[in-house]
């Protein structure tokens, strides 16, 4: 009787430290995911697809542009 109970023991520490590994190994390859998505996601945005305001959209476009090169601390991505 005391061997089956030691047995369990045994077997019980085995079963926990596995699912704290596994439980590591889970919150590491979760992190690595939420990281690489939000490199995946940089220099997407862009230009102007769509809005809703009662100026067209070149006249939008062009004041956007202005303020882009007349602010010195805006440095505009050349990717695309």
């Amino acid at each position: 009787m005391l061997k089956n109970q030691f047995d369990l023991l045994i077997l019980g520490d085995i079963n926990l430290n596995i699912m704290k590994i596994l439980t590591k190994q889970f919150v590491l390859l979760f992190g690595i995911i939420i990281y690489l998505y939000g490199c995946l996601g940089g220099g997407t945005h862009g230009y102007i697809k769509a809005y809703r305001y009662d100026v067209s959209k070149h006249s939008l476009e062009e004041a956007v542009h202005q303020i882009i090169t007349e602010n010195p601390a805006i440095h505009r991505d050349s990717i695309k």
